[in-house]
């Protein structure tokens, strides 16, 4: 095996395990009490997983590719229109969320500290992956690289910053709750 061989079998490992995942939520959300926008966002899943599945097959073929024939403005949208699908994604919870006159503080702080954790998650990607491909290379970053980690890893602090905005707010939410609660 080659060790695009080996990227490419650690990929499909992958991409099983996550579609089993996304089966399994699918088969909750299906499931679920029904809420007004479940059958659009059933939908909207559904193509937005097979959208992810061209993708991965477009990033298959170049991977198969040697590097030096392949199209760097081709890598690089292929790379972009994958991140952009994921957030694209990670913004189809909106769906989820019944129109209400009032929705709870708590659940409010909870899905923005849901959607703080995603940030870190995935520029704190970004900034990771450009450090693997120069590892595998066996090449140092150069000026302009340094500066996009520099720029990915900015993200992630501010959301950092925003977690500890949440945590306290959640604190004194709970405080709250516990003084009316228990007084007497």
């Amino acid at each position: 095996m080659t060790g695009v061989d080996d990227i490419a079998a650690l990929r499909h490992k992958k991409i099983e395990n996550t579609n089993a995942l996304f089966d399994q939520s699918r088969y909750k959300l299906t499931e679920a009490y029904d809420f007004p926008m479940q059958a659009q966002l059933a939908g909207d899943s559904d193509k937005q997983l097979a959208e992810i599945a061209q993708f991965c097959s477009t990033i298959d073929g170049l991977l198969k590719r040697p590097l030096e024939n392949r199209d760097p403005t081709e890598t690089s949208k292929a790379i972009d229109d994958t991140k952009a699908k994921i957030i694209d994604m990670k913004n189809m919870s909106t769906n989820m969320v019944t129109p209400n006159s009032v929705t709870s503080a708590a659940a409010i702080l909870l899905s923005d500290l849901q959607y703080q954790a995603f940030i870190i998650r995935a520029y704190g990607g970004r900034a990771r992956s450009l450090y693997a491909v120069a590892t595998l290379h066996c090449r140092t970053l150069a000026k302009t690289e340094i500066d996009y980690v520099d720029a990915m890893l900015h993200r992630p602090h501010q959301a950092w910053q925003e977690i500890a905005h949440i945590t306290e707010t959640f604190v004194t939410l709970v405080i709250c709750w516990a003084y009316k609660t228990y007084r007497r």
